[in-house]
């Protein structure tokens, strides 16, 4: 009996300490939106994100848009499209009009994007 008790003692005593450094984490801000991204050429770009292309089949999941999921959907029924030339700029310009979208990157090559 005692040997029982021990072991859900023990089984507890790991559960909080595993919960512990969660708890710190949650009273953090997630990001700071106070950083800026850098100026390009000259300037301070207002475009601050950029998603990418989901299909769910050969349907484009517009992320301005809410779309109905079945539950029943499964993660090989989704794609995205990666390439940089498809990346979808959140404000295409900046203040003094330069499209960020075609930028001119350094040597002529794109910056590589990859999923986490």
């Amino acid at each position: 009996m005692s040997l029982t008790l021990n072991k859900i003692l023990v089984l507890c005593a790991l559960l909080i300490s595993a919960m512990l450094p969660g708890g710190a984490w949650a009273e953090s801000a997630w990001q700071d939106s106070s950083d800026t991204v850098g100026e390009f050429n000259g300037t301070v770009p207002t475009a601050d994100s950029a998603s990418i292309p989901v299909y769910q089949g050969s349907v484009f999941l517009d992320p301005a848009k809410t779309h109905e999921v079945a539950f029943t959907a499964k993660p090989s029924e989704f794609s995205a499209d990666i390439s940089v030339s498809k990346l979808l700029v959140t404000n295409p310009q900046d203040r003094e009009g330069d499209i960020i979208s075609t930028p001119r990157w350094e040597n002529q090559t794109p910056p590589t994007v990859s999923l986490v």
